[in-house]
């Protein structure tokens, strides 16, 4: 099976190769030349030189086409560049058009028409080689070989950015909610008061936050937004992304996980909570400047203190690790509740509480 090369990406590169190949071609590898340098009039010649055995100049232009959209090499081209290259001094022998179109017939058939006048009017004679007969070329000549694929893996640069809230490079904030004062007892009187009033102060420990009658969030949870990006020209194929909240949470849950803009869909999951681990496995690739987001809801600990979440993405031909620093910073309500109680002997001394907030759904 014949073996393909990537096209380069760029022109520069195209040129570079085209200048590191013909001068292995022609055996003047420290005698061939670029033309110039950019900006300047090159009259339709980017690479020259003598071949080795010849006594005239030989030049090639090089161009580069975009391989996204299979751009091919057209007739005006040719004529345009031939046209230049005429103007060219001292006069060419040879003059090569190295294309990354791919070959077309009708093309090549122009190119030999063209070199038919040519020949009659005393003309240089016009060479055309396609991707194709440069990828032929280049797997002749290893040295060659090796090179273009060193300058290929040095372009081809894997990126990968991870935040949480929006932070990336800086510390991540977290602020679970509490209610903290002094519960006092005292003997019920009629009527009853809701016990999810907010007049009066009245708690009742029985009911107040076990109750399942309503949706609530618990707001000593908090929600991390995580957005996975590929931030790099390679796709990301088999990867994994693992999650290590180390210590300081007594909760860790995801809750779901989608593309953007509400796009459904799926990770396969897996979440270690004894070990306060969460690992993503994803069967589809990343692609470049492609984004995955998921949620997930925490837990830490009612008290000031930091601790580092680290992360870890694991790929085919590519991995990159990193670490956040969480700071935890509880924030309070002061609020002192009365507990009612039938009996007497029900009636403690005021005591301090501590309280996690709590959102009603209805």
């Amino acid at each position: 099976m014949k073996k393909q090369l990537p096209k380069p990406e760029y022109w520069q590169d195209f040129e570079d190769l085209c200048k590191n190949l013909w001068g292995q071609l022609w055996d003047i590898p420290l005698k061939i030349k670029k033309n110039g340098r950019i900006g300047q009039s090159q009259d339709g010649v980017d690479i020259y030189g003598v071949p080795k055995g010849e006594i005239d100049f030989w030049g090639i232009q090089c161009k580069g086409k975009d391989s996204y959209t299979n751009a091919q090499l057209t007739e005006k081209e040719i004529d345009v560049e031939v046209g230049r290259a005429k103007k060219f001094k001292p006069k060419l022998a040879v003059f090569i058009i190295a294309t990354t179109s791919n070959k077309d017939a009708k093309i090549e058939e122009y190119i030999r028409l063209l070199n038919v006048k040519h020949l009659q009017n005393d003309l240089f004679e016009v060479l055309l080689f396609s991707w194709e007969d440069i990828v032929d070329e280049i797997l002749k000549r290893k040295i060659v070989l090796d090179y273009y694929l060193n300058a290929v893996n040095y372009n081809q640069d894997h990126g990968f950015s991870m935040s949480i809230n929006g932070v990336e490079n800086s510390d991540l904030i977290l602020s679970p909610k509490y209610y903290r004062g002094t519960i006092t007892d005292k003997i019920e009187q009629p009527p009853r008061y809701n016990p999810r009033s907010t007049s009066g102060g009245v708690l009742n420990l029985m009911v107040d936050g076990f109750s399942s009658s309503a949706n609530k969030t618990m707001l000593n949870c908090c929600l991390l937004n995580f957005e996975l990006t590929n931030s790099g020209n390679c796709v990301i194929e088999d990867w994994k992304f693992i999650i290590d909240f180390g210590y300081g949470f007594v909760y860790v849950d995801i809750i779901n996980s989608g593309w953007k803009k509400d796009l459904t869909y799926h990770f396969k999951s897996s979440v270690n909570v004894d070990n306060l681990k969460v690992i993503f496995c994803d069967e589809k690739p990343l692609i470049q400047k492609d984004i995955r987001i998921f949620q997930i809801w925490v837990t830490p600990l009612e008290q000031n203190y930091d601790t580092n979440l680290t992360w870890k993405l694991l790929a085919r031909d590519f991995s990159i690790d990193g670490t956040i620093k969480i700071i935890s910073a509880p924030s309070y309500e002061e609020k002192n509740l009365i507990n009612e109680v039938k009996y007497n002997y029900e009636i403690k001394g005021p005591r301090k509480y501590t309280k996690p907030m709590i959102s009603y759904v209805k």
